[in-house]
């Protein structure tokens, strides 16, 4: 917030970019997670009590008197749990690297990921753009879809408005970004 306040003060536009990763708590890969962990070298101890954690569950579905046959959970991270949040950031946290523009910045929360740029003319655009198709080649990679319904971009200036507009590439479909003037960021409401 401080940095957006400072270049508004400066009458310098922001485009800021909210999205969403699909039922991320329900998707994210044991496997992926795991090598993720072993790559941030977590102690093994720990890396076992994790590991426990998370694999060798199994779930099946009763209707009435009725039960299906028993499936092993090969995804997805317990919600509700004190370490969900966390493994869902460890499993994210490489996306920072993927922003290889010092000019755009990245914030990542639980299963939500905020890109901003400073937009002073079309390479600008260009620029969050290309970091955009960058974020879903990384999510296509790492098998933890967006929720382009829950994606949205906004504008913020003391000024007036270059017209920019962003779009998601996902499965050969092209999504135009919502477009919004108020959106909730993380309890705040920003307009």
């Amino acid at each position: 917030m401080d940095k957006w306040t400072y270049n508004l003060d400066r009458e310098v536009q922001i485009d800021v970019i909210y999205t969403d990763f699909e039922k991320a708590f329900h998707k994210v890969p044991h496997q992926g997670l795991i090598s993720k962990l072993k790559a941030y070298n977590f102690n093994s101890a720990l890396l076992r009590c994790i590991q426990d954690f998370l694999c060798n569950r199994k779930q099946r579905v009763v209707v009435s008197e009725n039960y299906s046959d028993w499936y092993r959970v090969q995804s997805g991270i317990p919600q509700g749990s004190i370490l969900g949040p966390f493994l869902c950031l460890i499993y994210i946290n490489d996306l920072t690297s993927v922003i290889q523009d010092a000019e755009c910045r990245i914030y990542l929360y639980a299963d939500n990921a905020k890109i901003y740029r400073n937009i002073t003319d079309v390479k600008d655009v260009q620029c969050l753009q290309r970091v955009i198709d960058k974020i879903i080649k990384w999510c296509d990679e790492w098998l933890l879809p967006l929720n382009v319904d829950k994606c949205k971009g906004m504008t913020l200036t003391s000024n007036i408005t270059k017209d920019t507009s962003y779009n998601v590439n996902v499965k050969e479909s092209i999504h135009n970004k919502q477009k919004v003037d108020c959106i909730k960021d993380l309890g705040i409401l920003i307009d």
